[in-house]
């Protein structure tokens, strides 16, 4: 009798990245983090705190950051899971540069 070969397919990888760091990384405070990820093995993903299921490889924009966090991906594949997470900080001292001027006499202020 022959040996039985039994081929097996690799558990999913998944490589999590915000803004194109693997992290941690700081962005200013009200600012948008990109994620973006590439995956082995997977046929979806999913991120947590975002609702339904993603593409094996793809990027999400989250607009108006503004509490530190961080964000896990698990993908699946016939093999099995992978996971990995990427972490932000929000700099609070950010400033912007506004120009505004007060007109007094109209009592209306006027931003450039």
């Amino acid at each position: 009798m022959s040996p039985e070969l039994t081929l097996r397919t690799p558990p999913a990888t998944v490589d999590l990245r915000g803004n194109g760091s693997n992290g941690p990384i700081t962005i200013n405070y009200g600012d948008a983090l990109t994620l973006s990820w590439t995956s082995i093995n997977a046929t979806f993903c999913a991120i947590t705190t975002e609702a339904g299921n993603r593409p094996a490889n793809g990027s999400l924009i989250l607009y108006n950051r503004m509490s530190s966090g961080s964000y896990n991906i698990i993908c699946t594949g016939p093999g099995g899971t992978g996971t990995d997470s990427v972490s932000f900080n929000i700099n609070s001292n950010a400033t912007s540069d506004v120009d505004a001027s007060w007109e007094e006499d109209e009592d209306t202020m006027t931003f450039n």
